[in-house]
């Protein structure tokens, strides 16, 4: 319903008004009246009015004197003027000013009636050309940034549209976060076909991308930005800028949770994150955006049982579960994901309940486990296997673990089978 207000300096012409006709036929509903010009102008300051109706003759602010107002303050309102003179001067200062009709007292139902009807279809029809304008703005600002984080645009045209993307795109460094959303809890009411699932994951990645550029538009209070969008792949994309790498560094993790959680709680989906490393120029947030998708391709871990929300430490916990047999420590992980490594590892604790060296070793030892009882290594073997150079020591971890030395724990284990 669109929004209706009455200004007239007699009640009873109010209240008339009001009966006139069947104002919700119309599309509209009578949201608001007034007895003068000023209070009419307090009014709109309070609340959203579509379409004002007003006398002409009113004491202290005529009804044109009022039009004039609203049309320097409020230019999208529709106003309408009706009086009791047949005076042609009012009839063109009204005109000048733009109203959508001038209505003689006793003002004439059918009258009235097509006016409504006039406004109306002028207010839908601005509505929808505003919303045209702005979705082909919103093509043309992710379409840019998709080619940007793609490599797909030269320097010179990249900053010919800067003002386009809502990131500096000359000075600072810059960091690429994905978000991917699968559809569990998201589907459409009785639609099961192929289509309609698209159609709802679609609307997902929309949702989700909604939420992560409200948060972002907050997310740096000076010297960063962040602005998120959907690639092609349909995943949602968190470009982040700050003009220096440890307020980049110190932000980014907090940013990716607070729209994971989000994304979560408001869309009952699941959601996966990746990040790509810190580059320090506009040309190559391709190489964050191409790792940040290489990261993708491995689903998240949890530890100990425990659901692991940071985006950095799924990460981190990811990664260690592909590369358990390199020469890992807290150090090294830290410079691979661009991170303090004090910080890096107290938020590993805080979300697994044990430190990084912990979950490491629990890591190499359960695969050490399933090497024991699924092949013919020997436990010496297996140790160089799972990252440990020292088979004494990986001994020493596994009896820790397991509880058991390796020997002992296939022989008992194969009783067990």
């Amino acid at each position: 319903m669109y929004k209706v207000m009455l200004v007239d300096d007699e009640p009873f012409i109010l209240e008339g008004l009001r009966q006139i006709i069947q104002w919700g036929e119309y599309g509209v509903e009578i949201v608001a009246t007034a007895g003068d010009g000023f209070e009419a102008l307090a009014l709109l300051k309070t609340m959203e009015i579509h379409i004002v109706l007003t006398d002409i003759k009113m004491p202290d602010m005529t009804g044109i004197e009022l039009i004039s107002e609203i049309k320097k303050k409020y230019a999208k309102v529709k106003c309408i003027v009706f009086s009791g003179f047949d005076d042609f001067e009012y009839v063109k200062e009204a005109v000048k000013l733009g109203v959508e009709n001038y209505l003689l007292k006793p003002v004439d139902v059918d009258e009235l009636k097509s006016t409504m009807q006039s406004a109306v279809q002028k207010i839908e029809y601005e509505i929808s050309v505003k919303a045209d304008i702005e979705k082909a703005s919103e093509i043309l600002h992710e379409n840019l940034l998709i080619r940007w984080v793609s490599g797909d645009i030269g320097i010179e045209e990249l900053q010919e549209k800067a003002s386009y993307l809502g990131v500096d795109t000359l000075t600072g460094h810059f960091l690429v976060g994905l978000i991917k959303c699968l559809s569990h809890g998201y589907t459409i009411p009785n639609e099961k076909d192929y289509e309609a699932e698209n159609r709802a994951l679609y609307r997902l990645r929309v949702a989700a991308r909604e939420i992560s550029d409200g948060i972002c538009s907050e997310a740096f209070e000076r010297g960063g930005s962040c602005v998120a969008f959907c690639d092609y792949n349909g995943y949602v994309i968190l470009l982040f800028c700050a003009l220096q790498e440890e307020d980049l560094k110190s932000k980014y993790a907090d940013i990716l949770n607070e729209c994971i959680q989000k994304i979560k709680s408001e869309l009952a989906c699941d959601t996966f994150v990746a990040i790509g490393p810190v580059v320090g120029n506009c040309l190559s947030v391709r190489q964050s955006y191409n790792g940040a998708k290489k990261g993708l391709e491995s689903l998240p871990v949890s530890g100990l049982g425990k659901e692991i929300t940071n985006p950095l430490v799924k990460m981190v916990l990811t990664y260690v579960d592909s590369h358990y047999f390199e020469g890992l420590s807290l150090k090294i992980i830290s410079i691979h994901f661009n991170v303090n490594s004090s910080y890096l590892g107290k938020l590993i604790k805080s979300e697994t309940g044990e430190m990084f060296s912990q979950y490491l070793h629990r890591c190499r030892i359960k695969r050490a486990t399933e090497m024991l009882m699924n092949t013919r290594l020997s436990a010496n073997e297996i140790a160089k296997k799972v990252g440990y150079q020292s088979v004494n020591y990986f001994y020493n971890v596994f009896k820790k673990v397991t509880g058991e030395f390796p020997t002992q724990y296939k022989h008992s284990h194969a009783d067990q089978g």
